[in-house]
């Protein structure tokens, strides 16, 4: 008799080296990827002007070495709460507080 075995499920493995700048690009590099799958109070220039509570969803370097951040965010439309999501420019994003694990 024959039973099916479905694809065997094998953890990805990450690999969080391609988050190290080079030391010519430390200093432009905030590593917001320490947040990432967390929630942080912070504000977003352009964005959010108060201490908000966002969820760090993705972070990752762009084609010319700057960090990108995806964030979902809450706010209110037509006096319903809704969740929004953006990409913005990690430059942009203050943290004012936020649990930082180490890598």
């Amino acid at each position: 008799m024959y039973y099916y075995q479905p694809y065997q499920y094998v953890p990805a493995q990450y690999d969080y080296s391609y988050y190290v700048p080079s030391p010519s690009q430390q200093s432009d590099f905030r590593d917001l990827s320490m947040y990432v799958g967390q929630w942080v109070t912070a504000t977003v220039s352009g964005i959010i002007q108060n201490p908000t509570r966002i969820f760090i969803h993705n972070s990752f370097l762009d084609s010319q070495n700057r960090e990108n951040v995806t964030f979902i965010y809450a706010r209110t439309e037509n006096g319903r709460c809704v969740a929004r999501s953006i990409t913005v420019l990690g430059d942009r994003i203050t943290v004012e507080f936020g649990f930082s694990p180490q890598r």
